[in-house]
């Protein structure tokens, strides 16, 4: 399955860079000039990850965001040059998953954004084993085992 992001970013230049670093390492891009065609886009479309600029013209980042919130729950990282310590807080408050500020290094948007990708869908693994309450996944054997017990805490006297 191909991993799909929606690339949400104002300035040509800069949406071309990461629609042409993120198309070099497999991922499939699709891109969006202003909020509106975003918003649309992430209606209509399926997508792995969404990066979103705030300040876009015709719907900006934020309401983006408050929009796909209430429907979706995509990962969503905000690009921006906005890095006052209540813009980011704000970010986190509407549901963004990450806040990054220009001017950033793409290989590491690239591994925060799959890091985002690999916990939504659940695959964050321990070796050979998946466990989720109570129950352990022999991903090799394919068959479910208990999970080991967890020795109990006993309180300091």
């Amino acid at each position: 399955m191909q991993t799909r992001i929606l690339i949400a970013e104002d300035e040509p230049h800069l949406r071309e860079i990461l629609c042409d670093y993120f198309r070099s390492k497999g991922v499939c891009p699709m891109e969006a000039e202003h909020g509106a065609k975003a918003l649309e886009l992430a209606q209509t479309e399926r997508f792995d990850a969404v990066l979103l600029d705030i300040m876009m013209p015709q719907l900006d980042g934020r309401s983006v965001c408050r929009a796909l919130r209430r429907t979706q729950d995509v990962p969503i990282v905000f690009l921006t040059a906005l890095s006052d310590e209540e813009d980011t807080l704000l970010g986190y408050e509407l549901g963004a998953d990450d806040y990054v500020t220009k001017p950033f290094n793409l290989s590491v948007l690239y591994a925060k954004t799959m890091a985002l990708i690999r916990r939504s869908r659940g695959s964050v693994r321990h070796s050979d084993r998946m466990e989720l309450d109570g129950l352990a996944l022999s991903l090799s054997a394919q068959t479910p085992s208990p999970c080991p017990a967890r020795p109990h805490l006993r309180p300091n006297r």
